[in-house]
């Protein structure tokens, strides 16, 4: 069978990556071809390339189509879906709080495999995937990867074992429990900076393991006694009455419900049975044996790839649901959007901000529903109102999403506390396992600080120098603008006074030119009235002659006809007088 296996990242020994590892290797040991797509290879990739396995990070890559896809992560699986739209999924739901664990809604996911009963009620109850479209697969751990102890366990527990997920108040406690007991403790992970390369030989040379999902199992398997716990909470300890329930579980969260503080650990240490740990043991090497489970996935992928060649998905609507996923969860940079946007997990946004975003999911959860009292109280006849019961039944289902929900924050907030003295705690703890090596190198870092600070100083030295010269320089450069300015002020006076004299001497011009031609004029009107005296001389002296003619004429004037001529002269002589006066002003 051809399987593509996918997976979000290669890098470190997490589950998830230590999952896909062995499904590989132990797929392909049972003479399947295995590809791993991944969009983070790292050193745990170039490990199971160097056994054989082919690798990509990018699925278009691959040329020949597989038989099935199957792996875990949402966004992984859509990826190699669109690159073989004809071939049936499988998707593993592994952590039920994250966006991670979100069920791919693309139809070619025909079946879904969850590592506990949490993880498969999340995927029906929250999700909508039908039950029967669900399979149980509990986390196996490779038994050819044991390596055998080199003596039985002690009938007191002397040695202990701590892989870290995150460092936390746990770390305290788990010291504190350990040293009441003189128990040796040691911590691991990365978190810390000390991952374990072999943590199943590391377990078979300690007595007890503590820590909760896979690093239980494998403690387990290796043969040592586990105590069921981590940062967010205690099981207790491992022993053959607890085995069925926490192995439903997963030894996860579902099943960490005492507090994660000293007293709780302590109580789970004063537990320790070497001989029940032993048989612990034994029935974890035969329930979790990794052929066991590939045994239960090769029926799987027979079954999923029947059910899709029975009814297989139109195309239209492979291409409909395709495009309404990367719709709606692809990334808007210019919004500042994490990828993907899935509301329910935020994926990318602090704490404090997701309890707040909880907290107001809840207000408008109230608010829809209007109150947080029934609807219709109950009956008080024996015959029942059926929609009183199902509004009864509607608000209390609400009350306990809401319950649900009012957990989720407070455990939110007890994680946001624990990361605000995650640095404190990381500090504590190396000093504490500090060796003369990382002191001798603490040195060498503070001389390096210092000759670092002591080059600063003299760099803002040499800086506030050449500040000062370039405040001296800019001081002459304005000094020199002032007087510049100065220079220029004086220049546009003088240009002033100039200006004024030069207005005066005009003004001296044109008073001269007015005299000039106010005496011209006076000549031109002397003129013309010395021309008017002419003509008028003349005219009175052709008048003179006429009458003399007229006189000596055979006609004779009357008296009155005479004088009525008279006047008529006189009045044209003064009226063409008066239009000249007027001219020669107009013209002045």
């Amino acid at each position: 069978m051809k399987i593509l296996i996918y997976h979000g990242s290669l890098s470190t020994l997490t589950g998830g990556e230590v999952n896909t590892r062995d499904w590989a290797l132990g797929l392909k040991g049972r003479g399947h071809k295995i590809v791993i797509y991944t969009v983070h290879p790292g050193p745990l990739a170039e490990q199971i390339r160097r056994e054989g396995v082919s690798i990509v990070d990018d699925p278009s890559l691959i040329s020949e189509p597989p038989d099935i896809i199957f792996g875990a992560g949402i966004n992984d699986v859509v990826a190699a879906i669109a690159r073989f739209p004809d071939v049936p999924a499988i998707q593993v739901a592994q952590v039920y709080d994250h966006w991670n664990g979100y069920p791919c809604p693309l139809p070619q996911v025909v079946l879904h495999v969850a590592v506990d009963e949490r993880n498969a009620e999340m995927l029906i109850n929250e999700f909508g995937v039908p039950r029967d479209r669900i399979r149980i697969v509990y986390n196996a751990v490779d038994t050819g990867r044991i390596v055998p102890r080199q003596s039985a366990l002690p009938s007191r527990p002397i040695r202990a074992l701590v892989l870290l997920k995150a460092i936390t108040p746990f770390v305290e406690a788990v010291r504190e429990a350990c040293a009441q007991r003189n128990v040796a403790v040691e911590f691991f992970g990365y978190p810390i900076s000390r991952p374990l390369q072999d943590p199943l030989a590391a377990m078979s040379e300690c007595d007890v393991v503590i820590g909760a999902a896979r690093t239980a199992i494998e403690g387990a398997v290796a043969g040592a006694g586990v105590v069921v716990a981590d940062h967010r909470g205690v099981a207790g300890y491992l022993t053959t009455e607890k085995l069925g329930f926490l192995r439903r579980h997963n030894f996860g969260i579902a099943a960490l419900t005492q507090p994660p503080t000293a007293e709780a650990i302590g109580a789970a240490l004063d537990e320790y049975d070497p001989d029940n740990a032993t048989e612990v043991g034994r029935i974890r090497r035969s329930e979790a044996s990794l052929d066991r489970q590939l045994e239960h996935l090769e029926a799987i992928f027979a079954e999923a790839i029947e059910l899709f060649r029975d009814m297989p998905p139109p195309p239209e609507d492979s291409r409909r649901a395709l495009a309404s996923y990367l719709g709606k969860h692809l990334p808007r940079p210019a919004e500042g959007d994490p990828s993907p946007r899935h509301a329910r997990f935020m994926a990318g946004v602090s704490p404090a901000d997701r309890m707040t975003a909880m907290e107001n999911r809840i207000a408008e959860m109230e608010r829809r529903t209007g109150a947080t009292e029934p609807a219709h109280p109950p009956a008080e006849s024996p015959e029942i109102n059926q929609k009183g019961a199902a509004d009864q039944q509607l608000n209390e289902l609400l009350a306990a999403e809401r319950d649900a929900y009012a957990r989720q924050i407070a455990e939110m907030r007890a994680d946001f506390e624990a990361e605000r003295t995650a640095f404190a705690a990381r500090i504590h703890e190396l000093i504490a396992t500090a060796t003369a090596d990382e002191r001798s190198l603490r040195i060498a870092a503070e001389s390096a600080v210092a000759e670092e600070r002591s080059l600063r100083i003299a760099a803002e030295e040499r800086s506030l120098r050449i500040a000062a010269e370039s405040a001296a320089a800019e001081e002459r450069s304005l000094r020199l603008a002032v007087e510049s300015a100065a220079a220029e002020e004086r220049s546009l006076r003088l240009a002033g006074e100039n200006a004024l004299a030069e207005e005066r001497a005009a003004r001296l011009a044109a008073e001269t030119v007015s005299a000039e031609e106010r005496r011209q004029h006076g000549a031109t009107i002397a003129a013309i009235e010395a021309m008017l005296s002419r003509e008028q001389t003349q005219r009175l002296r052709a008048e003179a002659e006429r009458d003399g003619l007229l006189a000596s004429s055979s006609w004779r004037m009357t008296g009155p006809l005479r004088w009525l001529v008279h006047r008529l002269r006189t009045l044209l002589a003064v009226s063409t007088i008066a239009l000249l006066l007027t001219w020669s002003r107009a013209m002045a």
